[in-house]
C-alpha cells in the first residue's frame, strides 16, 4: 500500500494495523505500507526498495529476491496530468510481465483521454522494441514480408465503461434523480485495465514518454 505523502502513509499504517487486528485469527492479512513517489527518471531504486525481499538458504545465508507485482490497484490518480509520465513509468516498473494494473477514475475533462493518448504513443513507438531506426530499416530490407515484424507494446489497454451492474444501475438512477448535482465527467468512474506485455526500457520508453508529454 503506497502513497507519496508522509501523512497519508502514516494513516495507511494505522488502518493496516486495524485491518490486521480484525482478521488476525484467520492469518490472511499481510499488509505493508510504503512511501512511493512517482518518477519518470531515476525511479528504479524506489521500486527496488519496495519489491526486494530476502530469502534464507539452507546454510543460513540470506539472498535478495525481486518480487514484482501481479496486480496494482490505482484509485483516481489520472487527474494529475502533469504526472502522467511518472505514473505510467511507475506502474510499468512495479508490474511483472503479464501483471495487471486496474485504474479507476472519472474522465475529469481531458485527463483520462490524455493518459490514453500517452499509452497509445508509447505502444506505437515500441513496434520494434530494442532496435534502433537503422536496425529496423535493415530488417525491413531483408524481409520480403512485413508480417514477420511483430509489434511489442508495453501495455495491453482496455477501457471499460460498464463493469458492474450495481454501479451502472446507480449511475442511470443518478442521471434521473440527481440531475442538478450528478456530473458524469466528475463522478462516474471508468475502469482502465492495463496488462504489462514486456519490460520497461528505462532509456527508450522514458524518452518516448517525455516526447509525448512535451508535444501536448
Amino acid at each position: 500500500l503506497t502513497d507519496g505523502h508522509p501523512h497519508a502513509v502514516q494513516n495507511n499504517i494505522i488502518c493496516s494495523h486495524l485491518t490486521s487486528s480484525l482478521f488476525q485469527q484467520q492469518g490472511i492479512v499481510d499488509i505493508s505500507c510504503h512511501t512511493l513517489l512517482w518518477k519518470l527518471k531515476n525511479g528504479q531504486q524506489d521500486i527496488l526498495d519496495i519489491t526486494t525481499t530476502t530469502t534464507t538458504t539452507t546454510d543460513g545465508n540470506t539472498t535478495p529476491k525481486q518480487k514484482y507485482m501481479d496486480l496494482c490497484l490505482i484509485s483516481d490518480c489520472i487527474h494529475f496530468t502533469n504526472f502522467h509520465g511518472a505514473l505510467l513509468a511507475t506502474i510499468a516498473r512495479l508490474l511483472k510481465i503479464h501483471g495487471k494494473a486496474i485504474l479507476c477514475q472519472p474522465k475529469r475533462g481531458t485527463s483520462l483521454d490524455l493518459f490514453l493518448e500517452l499509452l497509445r504513443h508509447v505502444n506505437d513507438s515500441a513496434m520494434y522494441h530494442g532496435e534502433d531506426k537503422e536496425q529496423q530499416e535493415q530488417k525491413q530490407q531483408q524481409s520480403s514480408s512485413s508480417s514477420s515484424l511483430k509489434p511489442c507494446p508495453l501495455f495491453q489497454v482496455q477501457l471499460i465503461e460498464k463493469y458492474d451492474d450495481t454501479v451502472t444501475s446507480l449511475h442511470e438512477k443518478s442521471l434521473i434523480d440527481h440531475v442538478d448535482t450528478y456530473d458524469v465527467n466528475k463522478h462516474y468512474p471508468f475502469m482502465l485495465l492495463l496488462t504489462k506485455m514486456r519490460e520497461y526500457d528505462e532509456e527508450k520508453d522514458t524518452l518516448v514518454i517525455e516526447e509525448c508529454i512535451k508535444s501536448r
